[in-house]
């Protein structure tokens, strides 16, 4: 089925989300991890912004219309 440019750009947002939620956990796993071991874990995280979101789905979009 074929997506007209308001769901294609929908989706990319959604795929920059979720690329970003995951190296939230991941990042805030591995501080969890580093606190409990007794190792200085330095600041926890930051939770993507909507701004970071919307870079990194302007990045996806610009590397795939470049190809």
């Amino acid at each position: 089925m074929a997506s007209n440019p308001y769901e294609q750009r929908w989706e990319v947002y959604n795929r920059a989300e979720d690329l970003l939620r995951n190296r939230y956990e991941a990042e805030s796993y591995a501080w969890r991890e580093k606190k409990e071991a007794g190792i200085d874990p330095g600041d926890f995280p930051e939770f993507p912004t909507d701004d970071a979101i919307y870079q990194t789905a302007q990045r996806m979009k610009d590397w795939y219309e470049a190809k």
